[in-house]
């Protein structure tokens, strides 16, 4: 009886300890795995100090509650942040002030993207253009057709199509 007893136990117990073997393994790869989206969350810019400045700028716009000179500052400051991202959401943020004294110089600010060395800035500036509805938007977007960017061209076709 006593080794039936010993039997069942050391079957009851191989099952437990490969389940927290299991367990301890997964820990390390999920602990393994979060670090590296951290990681390259970092290496993006999102947790930087400028990527909360933007969103805060980016959120204020998408509420319609207007954005002042300091705020135009920041945002053509942000569109040269060192982070792709930051820029994006700068640019973004554009997208709201058409209509505006700012419009004028949102354009600007997006222009001035438009060669950027990252196509998906490029693609946000040329579609800061077109909903700021610059007068210029459609010549802008017959010279990026001749971008090296298959996303950068396609925006710009989406850009000459519109309003036709």
């Amino acid at each position: 009886m006593s080794s039936n007893r010993r039997l069942v136990g050391i079957l009851v117990a191989i099952p437990v300890v490969l389940v927290i073997v299991y367990l301890v393994y997964m820990g390390a790869v999920f602990v393994t795995a979060a670090s590296m989206a951290l990681s390259q969350m970092h290496r993006v810019g999102i947790g930087s100090p400028a990527y909360y400045e933007v969103r805060s700028l980016q959120e204020r716009a998408e509420q319609h509650r207007g954005l002042s000179a300091a705020d135009m500052n920041a945002l053509r400051r942000l569109s040269n942040d060192k982070y792709w991202i930051v820029r994006c959401r700068a640019l973004a943020s554009l997208f709201y002030v058409g209509g505006t004294p700012q419009a004028g110089l949102a354009a600007s600010i997006a222009r001035a993207k438009l060669n950027d060395p990252v196509p998906v800035v490029r693609v946000y500036a040329l579609s800061a253009l077109s909903r700021l509805h610059a007068p210029d938007v459609k010549q802008i977007a017959r010279k990026m057709l001749a971008d090296s960017d298959k996303d950068v061209r396609k925006r710009a076709q989406i850009v000459i199509t519109q309003g036709k």
